[in-house]
């Protein structure tokens, strides 16, 4: 369906339901969020009709010049509804989203977003409710909470209390309000509960490890598994538990030898060994149905046989067109295997770099990518950034020195958490050049250089502290850490704005942690978020100067750990319903 365009009294465009364009493609850095939401405050457009790709790009600095009534709207408009996609929110703009509402929250849980019913507190849900809070929040995803808050066991202790749950047995009554809940626990309920279950788990995103129960459990759910695209870790890790289950077999293909039949099947290739899988595969039938074999194979070793196979059938070097489908057969691939690859294209180069294929390690990415830019004619542009992501980081700085800041200008977000100090303050200073007509307007400068903020000298970091860009915990978290280090209270009260109560949230972080005990209790006050650094808690001894050694900063917090999370552990907002 074409873009519908409506427009403002302004005349200027917003984007409705029925936009094709996501907000993290190549259009998002031409219009970004911030921009956006300022022409939005102006307007009297319904904000129900906002597409959810639209509604993603809700950040505390995007919102700053709304007012509370229109920010409740947009919140509300993010909430869940049928036949129309989920909103896909991270930690931050949920915990924004609760930050700016607090004191005002209501009852009505399926008003808000599912992914934010995850941080309500005990004062924000009355205990006549609590199994209405537990059956809204069933379709959130556990998975987006930062682990540190330890989520799941906490709202399942509460909802134990809230649905009168003793012992290990879950009714179907229980697992019905559960719902996504269920993706948290253990095989100890799982195997005691109800079989709906299985239905719940089918919408997990990720499994953990003493969720791998049967092999029977596995041969039945596989296909549902892939279907929902969990992650290829997962699957892999799942696998493998089985794997000591299986029969050695004798000399020979005794499976029977492995056709496209054969292929369509649900279950394959449960049951075949290495052994088995090797000797019942001719390579015609792996060539004529690869890519079936290739999604659904996610066993390590069948996976090396796969690649071994392809070799042999292209001994002058695997094609474009095959390389293509290898999905997380891929990852299995040795240098020697991609040295034998052609990686002309593009469309390889994407598929490659397929974060749900799993990981690359950094020697593979790179001779990847590497491969790629020697083709004639090919660059790190703004698509092949898109597409690479945070495997960006395994490229070398002379390399990186070769982008320019148009491809930046137009590329998705950088992912730099894996770079080095070197790499990020590279990719930062071509980032500033190239959206350095954009600092009159701090908010959508900030919005824009966010992903490359990890590069940033204290200078520049100090000057947005003074433009009212409400920054993140997680991006202050991604800051140089001697940038972090030499932040005062101001400069951090400064840069986070609305946002500050998520400095209490995520005290227990240890580069919160970190932070707070390089400041003067006396200054931590004035935040007003009852944090306590660990020298004001020592017993009576000189106050440390600020000059401190950097022996003394170390010894200072290794000690503060056990004693700062054992205080704060009745007073981090990290409880839900009571």
């Amino acid at each position: 369906m074409a873009s519908l365009i409506l427009g403002s009294q302004q005349q200027q465009p917003i984007v409705v339901r029925g936009s094709r364009s996501s907000w993290r493609s190549e259009n998002c850095q031409l219009q970004p969020a911030v921009m956006f939401f300022g022409t939005l405050a102006e307007t009297k457009f319904d904000i129900e009709q906002l597409s959810p790709s639209v509604l993603q790009g809700f950040t505390c600095t995007s919102v700053q010049n709304m007012t509370s009534t229109k920010i409740q709207r947009l919140i509300s408009a993010s909430r869940p509804r049928k036949n129309r996609a989920k909103v896909e929110l991270a930690q931050s703009q949920l915990t924004c989203m609760y930050n700016l509402l607090n004191g005002s929250l209501s009852q009505n849980f399926t008003d808000y977003p599912s992914d934010m019913l995850l941080y309500f507190k005990n004062k924000d849900v009355s205990m006549v409710n609590c199994r209405s809070y537990f059956t809204a929040l069933g379709a959130a995803d556990f998975s987006v909470p930062s682990s540190i808050l330890n989520k799941g066991p906490l709202l399942f202790s509460e909802a134990r209390t809230c649905l009168g749950i003793n012992g290990l047995s879950l009714s179907r009554d229980n697992v019905e309000v559960l719902g996504n809940m269920t993706c948290t626990l253990d095989s100890s309920y799982i195997q005691n509960a109800d079989p709906l279950i299985l239905e719940k788990l089918k919408n997990c995103n990720v499994f953990s490890n003493s969720q791998r129960t049967k092999s029977t459990f596995l041969n039945a759910f596989m296909p549902y598994l892939r279907k929902i695209n969990t992650d290829k870790k997962k699957l892999k890790a799942l696998v493998k538990e089985v794997g000591a289950l299986k029969i050695k077999r004798g000399a020979g293909c005794t499976m029977g030898n492995i056709t496209k039949v054969t292929v369509s099947d649900g279950s394959f290739p449960f049951g075949y060994d290495a052994a088995q899988f090797d000797l019942c595969l001719d390579v015609p039938v792996l060539i004529d149905n690869l890519n079936s074999i290739c999604d659904k194979v996610d066993d390590n070793n069948l996976q090396i046989i796969i690649l071994g196979k392809l070799n042999q059938a292209f001994p002058s070097g695997v094609p474009d067109n095959v390389v293509q489908v290898l999905q997380s057969v891929s990852r299995m691939a040795s240098l020697d295997d991609i040295s034998k690859w052609s990686i002309t294209k593009l469309d390889t180069l994407a598929s490659l770099m397929n974060p749900q294929d799993g990981p690359w390690d950094v020697a593979k990415s790179k001779e990847i990518i590497t491969k790629y830019l020697t083709t004639p004619g090919k660059s790190l542009g703004s698509a092949e950034l898109s597409v690479i992501g945070s495997y960006l980081c395994s490229l070398d700085t002379s390399t990186l020195r070769t982008i320019s800041s148009d491809s930046i200008r137009n590329a998705n977000p950088l992912n730099l958490m894996s770079c080095s100090s070197e790499q990020k303050t590279i990719l930062y200073d071509i980032s500033k050049t190239s959206f350095s007509s954009l600092r009159d307007n701090p908010g959508a400068f900030y919005s824009l250089i966010k992903p490359a903020l990890g590069g940033a000298p204290l200078s520049d970091v100090v000057w947005l502290s003074t433009k009212n860009i409400n920054m993140d915990v997680e991006t202050l978290r991604s800051l140089d850490p001697n940038v972090i280090t030499s932040l005062t209270v101001d400069n951090v009260k400064g840069l986070l704005g609305n946002q500050l109560p998520d400095l209490k949230l995520l005290e227990n972080d240890t580069v919160i942690q970190s932070w707070v005990n390089n400041q003067s209790q006396s200054d931590l006050e004035r935040l007003g978020l009852g944090l306590i650094a660990f020298k004001a808690i020592q017993s009576t001894s000189p106050p440390t100067s600020s000059t401190n050694t950097a022996a003394e900063t170390t010894q200072g917090l290794s000690g503060s750990g056990s004693t700062t999370q054992g205080s704060s552990a009745t007073q981090t907002p990290t409880a839900t319903t009571g």
